[in-house]
């Protein structure tokens, strides 16, 4: 028995294996569904904290590695949306940013105070209650503060895993608001979802649409989806909004998952045959003619001018299907499908075809950490305030975010396929957060159960506070429509969750061109509170 003991003693103390089984059994816990609410990697966090109160340890050096990494591919991912926000356009957004700073560095510095809370623990709360892996990490590197946050951090961090959610839910009840007649009056920009998008084939059977057209049809309005091939009597072609549908017609559709048997009601049973044509082609292209920015995509008369149709969309790694309201941003990635001449027209007029071969400029992104890192050590001074250093995952997200709006700069480029991010992210956060977890569970457990209730009355008080602030002001100060708002008030607390509850909320997916807006602004905003709360608890 003492053998078994030792041999699973020296595995637990094992740091490689203790990580893989921190992460794997984090995001099973991820996985769990409790009435619409599931943590995904943040469930990694959760694991951490659990095996880190019976003293397990993940390696700094691993956790660092896997926070500079996601962080390197954030930035690229919303580098275009980020500074494409700056502009007058951006403007609501800005000022959605601005509340969530300020009004959180408030409220969590005046109760914080008011409760006799330590700097530390005060600053732990704040950053976890936000989820701010990025400001902690930068706050980490800071001689003032060190492990001191990861107590409250890790106390905070439950709380604002469903917080906005909850938020996003209650807001309609208190005012007494139906969120499915609000967005019936007043549709989005878009039609928008970080749920699969998938393109499926239909066989007209339902008789309501012989010898109807697309544009009687409102299909896009009915199914959130894009018709973009059509076979009639054995030919395929690309529609347009006149195109007639008759009996047997097969049409291909792209469109949101959740929306596929809703498409089967209104047009037929699915179908399984080709609808491939040598002379028909798919293409996604970079959006960088800038005459095109924030413009309305039925302005621009791509469809009606180049005869294809734009399926998808996808801006700061979020991916939509189009209608014809929503914005084009620069850098946004635009799915075309089209006759081979009219695809190679088009994308000269868009701006140029995005890499679909598996591709990663490893050089680039290595030098570029590396570059963030130095930028990161630099003293920024601040009037009346000292100074404040980016650190290293702000450097590294800076790099990032400058390299993803301008796709090219000297040798270096943005290059990374949608595949490899998602890889990248997925698993540089989950071992950023087994790290962390960790550290937060082996802190946790000398704190005494007073100052625990603080903590989380405390993330309770901050993160209240700071939902309402940013409703109040995109409802009524800048009088965004009540589920614009809701959505804003979704990527200003950079929360992924609480959108996909709204888009379920209303049967849609137009809020999340808002959501996706608002999102990278957001998430740099945070990162740069938490240096300015720091120094305010430093005074």
């Amino acid at each position: 028995m003492e053998e078994i003991f030792n041999f699973f003693y020296n595995l637990m103390n094992d740091p490689l294996f203790a990580v893989f089984l921190i992460v794997g059994t984090g995001l099973i816990i991820g996985t769990l569904n409790l009435k619409g609410i599931t943590l995904g990697i943040s469930g990694v966090f959760i694991s951490g904290l659990i095996f880190g109160l019976f003293g397990v340890v993940s390696p700094k050096a691993l956790m660092n590695y896997g926070l500079l990494t996601f962080i390197y591919v954030l930035g690229i991912q919303g580098g275009a949306s980020f500074f494409n926000s700056l502009s007058r356009k951006g403007v609501p957004y800005i000022i959605v940013t601005l509340t969530m700073v300020a009004s959180s560095i408030l409220i969590a510095f005046s109760f914080g105070r008011l409760m006799g809370m330590g700097n530390a623990d005060i600053l732990g709360v704040y950053n976890g209650s936000f989820h701010n892996a990025s400001g902690l990490a930068i706050l980490l590197d800071n001689k003032n503060w060190g492990d001191s946050l990861l107590p409250s951090y890790g106390m905070s961090f439950p709380v604002g895993a469903v917080a906005t959610v909850l938020a996003v839910q209650l807001i309609p009840l208190i005012m007494k608001r139906d969120p499915v007649k609000e967005h019936m009056q007043s549709k989005g920009l878009a039609n928008a979802k970080e749920e699969h998008i998938e393109s499926r084939k239909f066989v007209v059977e339902n008789r309501g649409l012989f010898g109807k057209s697309l544009k009687d049809l409102g299909f896009r309005d009915k199914v959130g989806g894009t018709i973009e091939r059509i076979r009639h009597n054995g030919k395929v072609s690309i529609p347009t909004a006149d195109t007639v549908l008759f009996e047997n017609d097969v049409i291909m559709v792209s469109l949101p998952e959740d929306m596929i048997d809703k498409a089967k009601d209104l047009v037929g049973e699915e179908s399984f045959d080709s609808l491939s044509d040598p002379g028909i082609k798919t293409q996604r292209i970079i959006m960088t003619n800038y005459s095109l920015h924030h413009t309305e995509l039925a302005d621009t008369k791509i469809s009606k001018s180049y005869g294809v149709v734009v399926t998808k969309i996808e801006r700061a790694g979020i991916l939509f299907t189009p209608s014809h309201e929503i914005t084009l941003e620069m850098g946004d990635i635009l799915t075309v499908v089209g006759k081979r001449r009219d695809i190679n027209s088009v994308s000269k007029y868009i701006g140029k075809p995005s890499v679909t071969s598996p591709e990663l400029d490893l050089i680039s992104m290595s030098i570029g950490c590396a570059a963030g890192l130095l930028l990161g050590k630099l003293e920024i001074p601040i009037p009346f305030m000292g100074s404040f250093t980016l650190g290293s995952s702000g450097g590294v997200l800076f790099v990032g975010l400058f390299l993803g709006y301008m796709r090219r700069f000297g040798i270096f480029t943005n290059q990374i396929t949608d595949t490899a991010k998602n890889v990248i992210k997925d698993i540089g956060l989950s071992l950023f957060m087994a790290g962390v977890g960790t550290t937060s569970g082996i802190e946790l457990a000398g704190i005494d159960m007073s100052g625990m209730y603080k903590m989380i009355i405390l993330a309770v008080l901050t993160l209240s506070g700071t939902i309402a602030s940013i409703f109040a002001v995109c409802h009524l100060i800048i009088k965004m429509n009540f589920i614009k708002s809701l959505a804003c008030l979704s990527g200003g607390m950079f929360q992924s969750a609480a959108i996909a509850t709204l888009n379920k909320m209303i049967g849609s997916d137009e809020p999340t061109a808002y959501f996706a807006t608002c999102y990278p602004l957001a998430t740099f905003g945070s990162i740069i509170a938490a240096q300015i709360m720091s120094q305010i608890l430093l005074l």
